[in-house]
This record gives C-alpha cells, structure tokens and sequence, in this order.
C-alpha cells in the first residue's frame, strides 16, 4: 500500500472566539469543536475590502478545553491541514498553540508592586 502524509502547515493567526459541542443527536455521539479566525476578503476583484471570520474544524472538545481560560481574540500558531471529499476542500486545525507576548506595561506595574511589597515587609 502506498503511505503519503498529507502537508500541514503552521500559520499565525488572530483567533476571535472558540466553542465546541459534545453530546448525542439521533443516537450518534459528536464531540466537536470549531475555531473561528480573521481573514482577510479577497479584494483581487475590487469588490470586497477588509476582513471576516471564517470557521475552521478543529477535533475534539478537548482543544476548547484548552484554551477557554485565554481572553479573546487573541494572537496563534495553527497547525492547518486542507482535505479534500474530492469536490470541495477544507481546511482542518490539528493543532492550535496560542502566543503569549507580555504586555511590557503590565510586566513593570506587576514588578514595581512586588518592589514596593518586598520594601514593606523589610
């Protein structure tokens, strides 16, 4: 038999929301979940300008479970990998990795505070 393993790529990407589902309709059980991504419109026609949201598969429930604490939207890395039926393609997510960057504001706030509380203690 003849194995190939199907490309994947990692893109960045600003993720707005996430949700997922897990449960059983009509006997069969799913458990899914569904990134949603900005994308820019394809303005090659002149027609269309700015952005949208477009959703992409991600598996399971699991991948929610993940990263629901994060505040939305948010920077990511996306393992991405486009399927075909044989008529239509669509991109997959099989990995999903958020960026953290530090607010470099923040980080000096929250060290000046624990300067200001060593100093207290002392």
């Amino acid at each position: 038999m003849f194995a190939f393993e199907t490309p994947k790529q990692t893109v960045n990407a600003t993720v707005l929301g996430i949700k997922s589902f897990t449960g059983d309709i009509d006997g069969s059980h799913f458990d899914t979940a569904s990134i949603f991504v900005i994308t820019p419109l394809d303005d090659t026609r002149g027609t269309a300008k700015g952005y949208a949201t477009v959703e992409y598969k991600a598996g399971t429930s699991e991948i929610f479970q993940r990263v629901k604490h994060l505040p939305f939207p948010h920077e990511a890395e996306l393992v991405i990998e486009n399927v075909t039926s044989g008529k239509s393609v669509k991109t997959i997510v099989r990995d999903y990795k958020p960026v953290v960057r530090q607010n470099a504001g923040k980080v000096a706030e929250a060290v000046a505070g624990k300067q200001a509380d060593a100093g207290k203690a002392a």
